[in-house]
């Protein structure tokens, strides 16, 4: 099977944690393996590959760049999430967000893809994404990402390189949005926590993700981009745009679930 290897972190050895998740991630890409051998034109690729040794390896690379990007991930994210606990970024309830933006006194931030937003937002929301469409490159990781997802018929995204720059123009430190509303909610479609499994368990919720670092999201990597861009006074939707739906909070776009019961 395929062997998965990481580098060991500058400060010595690799933490339990992400030694738990080599493993787990080497079972699931064993397991993406056999899903993707079976579909369709994708998957004869790959069974030709795997009957061609010469492009055997080709494929190894790509799996093994792809193992070794997201294992960069979870360390950053560790990271993020030390700082952003540092920092002690709230999160706030969905509700207490729309009362504040409806009065003017702060700015939500979606930063779904364009697409998602134009779909379904919530009301007076702006929209900088923090990822963009389409994949470049062509390194074995680029590959692998590529070939991922159109076997599944997907878009590929990639991180946006002028979020902050982007929020500057529409939201202003100096001026602008900003100058009127000083306070930056950041909504994403999940939300995550940066509560530990063990905060989790004693308020009788399921464990965290990553256990000690909480459930990572996008809208606290864009956080942490922000806060260190100078927006110190920024905070987080909690439970995304997804748990803004749930609580019948006014949308633009299809109506959220409530308000369809309501009807």
């Amino acid at each position: 099977g395929l062997q998965i290897t990481s580098a060991k972190s500058s400060d010595g050895d690799i933490p339990e944690w992400i030694r738990k998740r080599d493993a787990r991630l080497e079972a699931e890409l064993e397991e993406i393996e056999e899903k993707i051998a079976e579909k369709g034109a994708f998957g004869g690729l790959i069974l030709k590959m795997r009957r061609d040794s010469s492009k055997q390896g080709a494929l190894d690379q790509q799996l093994q760049a792809a193992a070794d990007k997201k294992f960069q991930g979870l360390r950053k994210w560790k990271f993020v999430f030390e700082d952003l606990r540092k920092w002690r970024i709230k999160s706030v309830d969905a509700a207490e967000v729309a009362r504040e933006v409806s009065k003017g006194n702060a700015v939500l931030l979606d930063i779904r893809e364009p697409r998602a937003f134009e779909t379904n937002t919530a009301t007076g929301a702006v929209n900088v994404p923090l990822y963009t469409s389409g994949i470049v490159g062509d390194t074995p990781w680029d590959l692998a990402r590529k070939a991922a997802f159109t076997a599944f018929a997907m878009e590929g995204t990639e991180r946006n390189p002028e979020f902050v720059s982007a929020v500057d123009a529409l939201v202003g430190k100096g001026g602008g949005i900003f100058k009127r509303k000083p306070r930056v909610y950041v909504m994403c479609g999940i939300g995550g926590s940066l509560e530990t499994s063990e905060e989790r368990i004693a308020q009788g919720k399921p464990p965290s993700v990553y256990g000690d670092y909480g459930n990572a999201s996008r809208s606290f990597m864009a956080i942490h981009d922000l806060y260190s861009a100078g927006y110190t006074n920024v905070a987080h939707l909690k439970g995304g745009f997804s748990q803004y739906k749930v609580d019948g909070l006014p949308v633009t776009g299809a109506p959220s679930p409530r308000a369809n019961k309501q009807q």
